[in-house]
């Protein structure tokens, strides 16, 4: 299966492969890949306090991955399925070659910084970990903890990357769907077509409340007294899921403007239809009833008026809004109540 937001991206073409598996086969897969790493980081000396911290950090980096590729995948399907010119759309989703390799420069970049921000906010305890990764003689000292910096710079640097991708995929996103809402034809009598666009609003928050979620769970099997964890969530989770909460609105502006269309439509349809009431029959012709506008009387205008007048504007089924506010009650409270531990931690 193709991915078209990888497309020109170098290190990821494995992603096609590997969502091709089936799904019975993936997670053990993963499982065995971090098991592997960690008992050689464990055979190699290094500290239990630090492989769950590593554990931690790489299901960080891999939720923020699987949220991408799930965004990405899930608006390919929804492109593809809908009775629309789905190809201008969907080229919309992938880089050009120049875009993709500066994202992966910038990637790099941010995760260097990240590494850099994480050594100023342990107020310098230690050396930098590109220090140590350019010491020949730590190698030879301390071979578990060479392994560990690595690791690190290896996996923060990685994880930068990922991070550049998914921010300028959801921008990419968010310039297709912007496009479709401002182009995709409206009936009233039949406005399902329009849920295309608010499915990756539901989506999106689902999933940010569930990555959010998981992370909170992960960080709770860190030590307590090792400050690595803290670190890591002030200088990348906390700024990263900051951004990915704001950035909902890309996701809120398609919906809004196909909102704001199906008002318009309904306010010119009654105008059309309140002059019908007052004579002028002609004004049928610019209704969504043109067709059949002479089996129409005024009491059937009236009703038909009626009907157009509760016609719900939002492109969002009702129940779906529903099920998204249910389900996103207990995990945002979770969260909410573990953030104010910890905040009180601090205070305290």
């Amino acid at each position: 299966m193709k991915i078209r937001a990888l497309f020109n991206l170098p290190g990821f073409a494995w992603i096609s492969i590997f969502s091709s598996w089936p799904i019975a086969a993936r997670l053990p897969t993963l499982l065995l890949v971090v098991s592997i790493g960690a008992l050689a980081l464990y055979f190699l000396g290094l500290p239990v306090s630090r492989i769950v911290n590593v554990i931690v950090t790489i299901a960080f980096i891999t939720s923020t991955l699987a949220l991408w590729i799930i965004l990405a995948t899930s608006a390919e399907h929804d492109l593809t399925e809908a009775d629309i010119d789905n190809e201008k759309y969907l080229s919309m989703l992938a880089p050009t070659p120049s875009m993709a390799r500066l994202e992966t420069i910038l990637g790099c970049v941010l995760g260097l910084l990240n590494l850099t921000a994480m050594h100023l906010l342990s107020s310098g305890r230690g050396l930098w970990v590109l220090e140590l990764l350019f010491n020949p003689g730590f190698l030879t000292v301390n071979p578990a903890m060479y392994a560990f910096v690595l690791f690190a710079v290896v996996v923060m640097t990685w994880g930068g990357v990922i991070t550049i991708h998914l921010l300028f995929f959801l921008h990419r996103h968010y310039r297709a769907y912007l496009t479709l809402s401002r182009d995709l034809p409206l009936n009233l009598f039949d406005l399902e077509p329009c849920q295309i666009v608010s499915r990756p609003l539901l989506r999106y928050w689902l999933l940010v409340v569930l990555v959010i979620s998981m992370y909170s769970l992960f960080s709770q099997f860190s030590t307590s007294d090792s400050p690595q964890q803290e670190i890591f969530a002030l200088a990348v989770a906390g700024p990263l899921f900051t951004i990915l909460l704001m950035l909902s609105w890309w996701f809120i502006k398609p919906v809004w403007i196909i909102r704001e269309r199906i008002h318009d439509l309904k306010i010119l349809e009654i105008e059309h239809l309140k002059e019908a009431l007052l004579g002028d029959r002609n004004a049928l012709q610019k209704t969504h009833i043109a067709s059949m506008a002479d089996e129409f009387a005024a009491p059937d205008i009236i009703s038909y008026s009626e009907r157009v007048s509760n016609l719900w504007e939002w492109p969002i089924r009702r129940e779906m809004q529903r099920i998204a506010f249910y389900t996103l009650i207990p995990p945002a409270a979770w969260v909410m109540a573990a953030l104010v531990e910890r905040m009180l931690d601090v205070i305290l």
